[in-house]
Protein backbone atom coordinates (compact mmCIF):
# COMPACT_ATOMS: atom_id res chain seq x y z
CA UNK A 1 0.00 0.00 0.00
CA UNK A 2 1.56 3.19 -0.86
CA UNK A 3 2.05 6.43 1.18
CA UNK A 4 2.33 9.69 0.30
CA UNK A 5 4.10 11.79 -0.52
CA UNK A 6 4.85 13.19 2.72
CA UNK A 7 7.78 14.25 4.93
CA UNK A 8 10.05 11.65 6.96
CA UNK A 9 9.19 11.51 10.54
CA UNK A 10 12.42 11.63 12.60
CA UNK A 11 12.34 7.85 13.84
CA UNK A 12 11.67 7.60 9.87
CA UNK A 13 15.33 8.66 8.96
CA UNK A 14 17.02 5.04 9.79
CA UNK A 15 15.21 3.92 7.13
CA UNK A 16 15.71 6.63 4.72
CA UNK A 17 19.45 6.30 5.31
CA UNK A 18 19.18 2.49 4.74
CA UNK A 19 17.30 3.49 0.91
CA UNK A 20 20.00 6.32 0.41
CA UNK A 21 22.79 3.75 1.07
CA UNK A 22 21.08 0.63 -1.09
CA UNK A 23 21.07 3.42 -3.93
CA UNK A 24 23.38 5.49 -4.02
CA UNK A 25 26.01 3.31 -2.51
CA UNK A 26 25.18 -0.39 -3.25
CA UNK A 27 26.27 -1.01 -6.34
CA UNK A 28 30.10 -0.41 -6.06
CA UNK A 29 32.36 -2.55 -3.88
CA UNK A 30 34.62 0.17 -2.49
CA UNK A 31 31.79 2.45 -1.86
CA UNK A 32 31.44 4.04 1.22
CA UNK A 33 27.85 3.39 2.98
CA UNK A 34 28.51 7.32 4.09
CA UNK A 35 25.40 9.38 2.55
CA UNK A 36 24.32 10.75 6.02
CA UNK A 37 27.32 11.06 6.75
CA UNK A 38 28.75 13.18 3.49
CA UNK A 39 25.03 15.40 3.89
CA UNK A 40 24.59 15.71 7.26
CA UNK A 41 22.25 18.88 6.90
CA UNK A 42 20.46 17.40 4.30
CA UNK A 43 19.02 14.33 6.16
CA UNK A 44 19.19 16.11 9.98
CA UNK A 45 16.48 15.91 11.94
CA UNK A 46 15.78 19.44 12.10
CA UNK A 47 15.09 19.16 8.08
CA UNK A 48 13.07 16.39 8.27
CA UNK A 49 9.81 17.57 6.64
CA UNK A 50 12.28 18.74 3.85
CA UNK A 51 13.11 15.11 3.48
CA UNK A 52 10.51 13.95 1.26
CA UNK A 53 9.25 10.13 0.99
CA UNK A 54 7.24 7.30 -1.05
CA UNK A 55 6.11 4.39 1.31
CA UNK A 56 4.96 0.36 0.44
CA UNK A 57 3.60 -0.67 3.61
CA UNK A 58 5.18 1.23 5.80
CA UNK A 59 8.58 1.29 4.43
CA UNK A 60 10.50 4.33 2.69
CA UNK A 61 10.99 3.15 -1.21
CA UNK A 62 11.50 6.30 -2.58
CA UNK A 63 12.84 10.14 -1.61
CA UNK A 64 13.56 13.22 -2.87
CA UNK A 65 14.82 16.13 -0.47
CA UNK A 66 15.97 20.00 -0.45
CA UNK A 67 17.58 22.25 1.74
CA UNK A 68 16.44 25.62 2.18
CA UNK A 69 19.19 27.93 2.63
CA UNK A 70 19.61 31.56 2.06
CA UNK A 71 21.58 33.19 -0.38
CA UNK A 72 23.65 36.79 -0.28
CA UNK A 73 24.38 38.13 -3.86
CA UNK A 74 26.28 41.28 -2.72
CA UNK A 75 24.10 41.65 0.24
CA UNK A 76 20.68 40.74 -1.71
CA UNK A 77 19.83 37.65 0.30
CA UNK A 78 17.65 35.13 -2.02
CA UNK A 79 15.92 32.58 -0.57
CA UNK A 80 16.99 29.48 -2.11
CA UNK A 81 17.02 26.14 -1.87
CA UNK A 82 19.87 22.86 -3.28
CA UNK A 83 18.04 19.78 -4.15
CA UNK A 84 19.87 16.14 -3.66
CA UNK A 85 19.68 12.31 -2.59
CA UNK A 86 17.02 11.87 -5.64
CA UNK A 87 16.50 8.02 -5.05
CA UNK A 88 14.20 5.08 -5.51
CA UNK A 89 14.56 1.56 -5.21
CA UNK A 90 14.83 -0.66 -8.09
CA UNK A 91 11.90 -3.02 -7.93
CA UNK A 92 9.78 0.23 -7.12
CA UNK A 93 10.81 2.77 -10.92
CA UNK A 94 8.51 3.30 -13.14
CA UNK A 95 5.78 3.84 -10.95
CA UNK A 96 6.71 7.61 -11.32
CA UNK A 97 7.32 7.86 -7.75
CA UNK A 98 10.74 9.95 -8.28
CA UNK A 99 8.68 12.64 -10.22
CA UNK A 100 5.71 12.61 -7.67
CA UNK A 101 8.34 13.81 -5.29
CA UNK A 102 10.03 16.10 -7.21
CA UNK A 103 6.91 17.87 -7.90
CA UNK A 104 6.09 17.72 -4.03
CA UNK A 105 9.28 19.37 -3.41
CA UNK A 106 8.51 22.29 -5.71
CA UNK A 107 5.31 22.76 -4.06
CA UNK A 108 6.96 22.67 -0.59
CA UNK A 109 9.51 25.21 -2.03
CA UNK A 110 6.64 27.42 -2.93
CA UNK A 111 4.88 27.84 0.52
CA UNK A 112 7.88 28.84 1.88
CA UNK A 113 8.73 31.61 -0.11
CA UNK A 114 11.80 29.61 -2.16
CA UNK A 115 13.02 31.76 -5.28
CA UNK A 116 15.58 29.84 -6.52
CA UNK A 117 16.88 26.17 -6.35
CA UNK A 118 20.24 24.19 -7.48
CA UNK A 119 19.74 20.45 -8.58
CA UNK A 120 23.34 18.88 -8.59
CA UNK A 121 22.57 16.68 -11.38
CA UNK A 122 20.72 17.01 -14.91
CA UNK A 123 18.56 14.22 -15.55
CA UNK A 124 15.08 14.30 -17.78
CA UNK A 125 12.89 14.31 -14.82
CA UNK A 126 14.38 17.65 -13.69
CA UNK A 127 14.17 19.41 -16.99
CA UNK A 128 10.43 17.85 -17.46
CA UNK A 129 10.37 20.16 -14.02
CA UNK A 130 11.83 23.33 -15.64
CA UNK A 131 15.44 22.65 -13.93
CA UNK A 132 17.95 23.44 -16.68
CA UNK A 133 21.59 24.08 -17.29
CA UNK A 134 22.60 27.55 -16.39
CA UNK A 135 25.50 29.97 -15.64
CA UNK A 136 29.52 29.09 -16.92
CA UNK A 137 32.53 28.56 -14.35
CA UNK A 138 35.81 28.75 -15.36
CA UNK A 139 38.21 25.72 -14.37
CA UNK A 140 42.16 25.78 -14.03
CA UNK A 141 44.51 23.17 -13.45
CA UNK A 142 47.95 23.81 -11.98
CA UNK A 143 50.52 21.59 -12.94
CA UNK A 144 53.37 21.02 -10.44
CA UNK A 145 55.65 23.28 -12.95
CA UNK A 146 52.53 26.03 -12.91
CA UNK A 147 52.70 25.71 -9.49
CA UNK A 148 56.21 27.16 -9.50
CA UNK A 149 54.84 29.97 -11.80
CA UNK A 150 52.26 31.20 -9.08
CA UNK A 151 54.35 31.29 -5.97
CA UNK A 152 55.74 33.97 -3.72
CA UNK A 153 57.40 34.48 -0.49
CA UNK A 154 55.54 34.82 2.96
CA UNK A 155 53.07 31.96 2.28
CA UNK A 156 52.38 29.41 4.80
CA UNK A 157 49.19 26.64 4.94
CA UNK A 158 48.04 25.51 7.90
CA UNK A 159 45.40 22.19 7.78
CA UNK A 160 42.24 22.38 10.17
CA UNK A 161 39.30 20.43 11.18
CA UNK A 162 36.11 21.03 12.73
CA UNK A 163 37.93 20.25 16.10
CA UNK A 164 40.45 23.39 15.65
CA UNK A 165 38.08 26.08 16.80
CA UNK A 166 40.43 28.41 16.66
CA UNK A 167 41.01 27.80 13.12
CA UNK A 168 37.87 27.52 12.34
CA UNK A 169 36.60 30.71 13.20
CA UNK A 170 39.38 32.27 11.15
CA UNK A 171 38.25 30.14 8.28
CA UNK A 172 34.66 31.00 8.98
CA UNK A 173 35.41 34.93 9.27
CA UNK A 174 36.89 34.68 5.95
CA UNK A 175 33.83 33.20 4.10
CA UNK A 176 31.82 35.98 5.42
CA UNK A 177 33.73 38.22 3.46
CA UNK A 178 32.56 36.72 0.51
CA UNK A 179 30.30 38.94 -1.98
CA UNK A 180 28.14 35.87 -3.01
CA UNK A 181 27.69 33.16 -0.97
CA UNK A 182 24.86 30.77 1.11
CA UNK A 183 24.48 32.08 4.47
CA UNK A 184 26.37 29.62 7.04
CA UNK A 185 26.27 30.01 10.50
CA UNK A 186 29.13 29.03 12.62
CA UNK A 187 27.78 25.86 13.33
CA UNK A 188 26.40 24.82 10.12
CA UNK A 189 30.41 26.23 8.74
CA UNK A 190 31.51 23.31 11.26
CA UNK A 191 29.36 20.63 10.13
CA UNK A 192 30.22 21.13 6.60
CA UNK A 193 33.48 21.15 7.17
CA UNK A 194 33.32 18.09 9.35
CA UNK A 195 31.40 16.36 7.06
CA UNK A 196 32.31 13.68 4.10
CA UNK A 197 31.05 15.49 2.04
CA UNK A 198 32.48 14.15 -2.02
CA UNK A 199 33.99 11.32 -0.01
CA UNK A 200 32.38 8.13 -1.28
CA UNK A 201 35.17 5.67 -1.15
CA UNK A 202 38.17 5.08 0.28
CA UNK A 203 40.91 6.64 -2.57
CA UNK A 204 39.34 10.05 -1.80
CA UNK A 205 40.18 12.23 1.42
CA UNK A 206 38.98 15.43 2.55
CA UNK A 207 41.13 18.60 3.37
CA UNK A 208 40.89 21.99 4.90
CA UNK A 209 43.35 24.30 4.84
CA UNK A 210 44.39 28.02 5.56
CA UNK A 211 46.28 29.84 3.75
CA UNK A 212 48.75 32.35 5.55
CA UNK A 213 50.30 35.12 4.48
CA UNK A 214 52.88 36.78 6.70
CA UNK A 215 50.69 37.38 9.71
CA UNK A 216 47.30 37.30 9.13
CA UNK A 217 45.36 34.41 7.19
CA UNK A 218 44.38 35.36 4.06
CA UNK A 219 42.78 32.69 2.58
CA UNK A 220 40.93 29.42 3.27
CA UNK A 221 40.52 26.35 1.21
CA UNK A 222 39.03 22.77 1.21
CA UNK A 223 40.75 20.14 -0.62
CA UNK A 224 39.36 16.66 -2.47
CA UNK A 225 42.45 14.49 -2.97
CA UNK A 226 41.97 11.37 -5.07
CA UNK A 227 43.71 8.79 -6.79
CA UNK A 228 43.54 8.75 -10.53
CA UNK A 229 43.45 6.10 -12.93
CA UNK A 230 47.37 6.04 -13.63
CA UNK A 231 47.87 5.25 -10.01
CA UNK A 232 48.88 9.41 -9.32
CA UNK A 233 47.37 12.03 -6.73
CA UNK A 234 44.90 14.78 -8.09
CA UNK A 235 42.97 16.87 -5.88
CA UNK A 236 40.54 19.77 -6.47
CA UNK A 237 39.05 22.45 -4.64
CA UNK A 238 35.81 22.39 -3.74
CA UNK A 239 35.10 25.79 -1.28
CA UNK A 240 37.54 28.74 -1.08
CA UNK A 241 37.14 32.20 0.37
CA UNK A 242 39.64 35.32 0.91
CA UNK A 243 42.45 36.20 -1.18
CA UNK A 244 42.18 35.02 -4.58
CA UNK A 245 46.19 35.78 -5.13
CA UNK A 246 47.43 34.18 -1.86
CA UNK A 247 44.97 30.39 -3.32
CA UNK A 248 46.91 30.75 -6.40
CA UNK A 249 49.66 31.43 -4.97
CA UNK A 250 49.64 28.79 -1.72
CA UNK A 251 49.36 26.23 -5.22
CA UNK A 252 52.84 25.35 -5.19
CA UNK A 253 53.08 24.66 -1.23
CA UNK A 254 49.71 22.12 -1.74
CA UNK A 255 51.14 19.76 -4.49
CA UNK A 256 54.00 19.42 -2.96
CA UNK A 257 52.45 18.90 0.52
CA UNK A 258 50.37 16.26 -0.65
CA UNK A 259 52.42 15.04 -3.66
CA UNK A 260 50.10 16.40 -6.59
CA UNK A 261 50.36 15.39 -10.12
CA UNK A 262 47.37 18.48 -10.76
CA UNK A 263 45.70 20.68 -8.73
CA UNK A 264 42.38 22.21 -10.20
CA UNK A 265 40.07 25.20 -9.09
CA UNK A 266 37.35 27.20 -10.37
CA UNK A 267 36.35 30.59 -10.94
CA UNK A 268 33.19 32.59 -11.82
CA UNK A 269 32.70 35.31 -14.18
CA UNK A 270 32.79 37.94 -11.34
CA UNK A 271 36.30 36.77 -10.17
CA UNK A 272 38.59 38.99 -12.79
CA UNK A 273 41.28 38.50 -10.58
CA UNK A 274 41.96 35.01 -10.90
CA UNK A 275 41.27 34.97 -14.96
CA UNK A 276 44.17 38.05 -15.02
CA UNK A 277 46.58 35.88 -12.65
CA UNK A 278 46.46 32.78 -14.96
CA UNK A 279 45.95 34.62 -18.33
CA UNK A 280 49.22 36.17 -17.24
CA UNK A 281 50.92 32.94 -15.74
CA UNK A 282 49.62 30.91 -18.44
CA UNK A 283 47.75 28.58 -16.71
CA UNK A 284 45.57 26.52 -19.00
CA UNK A 285 41.57 27.58 -18.53
CA UNK A 286 38.57 26.02 -19.58
CA UNK A 287 35.20 26.58 -19.48
CA UNK A 288 31.65 25.06 -18.64
CA UNK A 289 28.33 25.27 -17.85
CA UNK A 290 27.64 25.15 -14.09
CA UNK A 291 27.26 21.29 -13.04
CA UNK A 292 23.71 20.00 -12.55
CA UNK A 293 20.47 22.55 -13.41
CA UNK A 294 18.85 25.99 -12.20
CA UNK A 295 15.40 26.43 -11.48
CA UNK A 296 14.06 29.74 -10.83
CA UNK A 297 10.46 28.75 -8.56
CA UNK A 298 9.57 32.53 -8.28
CA UNK A 299 10.93 35.47 -10.79
CA UNK A 300 8.93 38.36 -9.60
CA UNK A 301 10.53 37.30 -5.69
CA UNK A 302 13.67 36.79 -7.10
CA UNK A 303 13.97 39.96 -8.94
CA UNK A 304 12.71 41.88 -6.12
CA UNK A 305 14.87 40.39 -3.63
CA UNK A 306 17.84 41.48 -5.75
CA UNK A 307 16.79 45.51 -6.77
CA UNK A 308 19.45 46.75 -3.78
CA UNK A 309 22.05 45.04 -5.75
CA UNK A 310 20.22 46.30 -9.04
CA UNK A 311 20.48 50.06 -7.19
CA UNK A 312 23.96 49.79 -6.65
CA UNK A 313 24.69 49.55 -10.79
CA UNK A 314 21.91 51.48 -11.97
CA UNK A 315 19.86 54.34 -11.42
CA UNK A 316 18.11 53.46 -7.80
CA UNK A 317 14.74 55.72 -8.92
CA UNK A 318 14.97 53.33 -12.62
CA UNK A 319 14.81 50.11 -10.91
CA UNK A 320 12.36 51.50 -7.96
CA UNK A 321 10.34 51.81 -10.51
CA UNK A 322 10.50 48.36 -12.39
CA UNK A 323 7.80 45.52 -12.30
CA UNK A 324 8.35 41.85 -12.27
CA UNK A 325 5.34 39.43 -13.32
CA UNK A 326 5.04 35.93 -14.89
CA UNK A 327 2.71 36.13 -17.67
CA UNK A 328 1.17 33.38 -19.55
CA UNK A 329 4.08 31.47 -18.63
CA UNK A 330 6.69 33.79 -19.81
CA UNK A 331 8.91 36.31 -17.38
CA UNK A 332 7.92 39.99 -17.84
CA UNK A 333 10.13 43.17 -17.03
CA UNK A 334 8.38 46.45 -17.17
CA UNK A 335 9.17 50.04 -16.89
CA UNK A 336 6.40 52.29 -17.63
CA UNK A 337 4.57 51.25 -20.94
CA UNK A 338 7.81 49.51 -22.28
CA UNK A 339 8.57 45.86 -21.70
CA UNK A 340 10.79 42.98 -21.94
CA UNK A 341 9.44 39.35 -22.29
CA UNK A 342 11.39 36.31 -22.07
CA UNK A 343 9.64 33.48 -23.93
CA UNK A 344 11.07 30.37 -22.49
CA UNK A 345 12.85 29.09 -19.11
CA UNK A 346 16.12 28.05 -21.07
CA UNK A 347 16.61 31.57 -22.17
CA UNK A 348 15.20 33.05 -18.74
CA UNK A 349 18.72 31.08 -17.11
CA UNK A 350 20.79 32.46 -19.88
CA UNK A 351 19.94 35.42 -19.36
CA UNK A 352 20.19 36.36 -15.61
CA UNK A 353 22.69 33.30 -14.88
CA UNK A 354 24.81 33.59 -18.08
CA UNK A 355 25.58 31.08 -20.28
CA UNK A 356 29.04 29.65 -22.54
CA UNK A 357 30.31 30.38 -25.66
CA UNK A 358 28.65 27.78 -27.46
CA UNK A 359 25.07 29.17 -26.41
CA UNK A 360 22.96 31.86 -28.52
CA UNK A 361 23.02 35.28 -26.69
CA UNK A 362 19.38 35.51 -24.60
CA UNK A 363 19.03 38.84 -25.80
CA UNK A 364 18.50 37.72 -29.04
CA UNK A 365 15.43 36.06 -28.58
CA UNK A 366 13.61 38.71 -26.04
CA UNK A 367 10.21 40.14 -26.87
CA UNK A 368 10.13 43.88 -27.03
CA UNK A 369 7.17 45.58 -26.33
CA UNK A 370 7.67 49.93 -26.58
CA UNK A 371 10.24 51.74 -26.12
CA UNK A 372 12.26 49.20 -24.36
CA UNK A 373 15.58 50.99 -25.56
CA UNK A 374 16.60 51.75 -21.32
CA UNK A 375 15.09 48.74 -19.92
CA UNK A 376 17.61 47.00 -22.33
CA UNK A 377 20.12 48.91 -21.20
CA UNK A 378 19.34 48.15 -17.43
CA UNK A 379 19.47 44.58 -18.42
CA UNK A 380 22.35 44.26 -20.37
CA UNK A 381 24.33 45.97 -17.15
CA UNK A 382 22.49 43.68 -14.71
CA UNK A 383 22.75 40.45 -16.49
CA UNK A 384 24.07 37.72 -16.10
CA UNK A 385 24.14 38.43 -12.19
CA UNK A 386 27.18 36.82 -9.96
CA UNK A 387 26.44 33.51 -8.54
CA UNK A 388 27.47 31.01 -6.43
CA UNK A 389 28.94 27.74 -7.49
CA UNK A 390 26.93 24.58 -7.78
CA UNK A 391 29.28 21.99 -6.79
CA UNK A 392 30.70 23.47 -3.25
CA UNK A 393 30.48 22.28 -0.18
CA UNK A 394 27.08 23.25 -0.22
CA UNK A 395 25.63 21.42 -3.08
CA UNK A 396 23.51 18.07 -2.51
Amino acid sequence: MMEGPRGARPEELPLVEELANTVFRGEREDALKTMFQEYPDLYHVSNAENVRIILENGKPVSNVNFLPQTLSIFGSRIKAATLGGVCTLKEYRGRGYGTMLLNDCIEQMKKKGISVLHISGDRFMYRNAGSLPAGKVNIYTIAPGDAEKLYYDGLVTEEFTADCTERLKAAAKLYRTENVRYIRSFDRFRQLIASTKFVDRPTKSKKSLLIREGSRYAAYITLIIRQNDEGGTEASIVDWAGSRKAILGAAKLIVEKYRLNALTGYFLEYEEEVRDICLEKSIPLKTRRFPGTIKIIDFKGFMEALCPYFAEIYEPDFVDRLEFSVEDGQACIRFGNASVVVPDLQQLNDLVFGCDENTDKAENALIRNGDATELLKFMGEVFPIPFVYTANLNCV
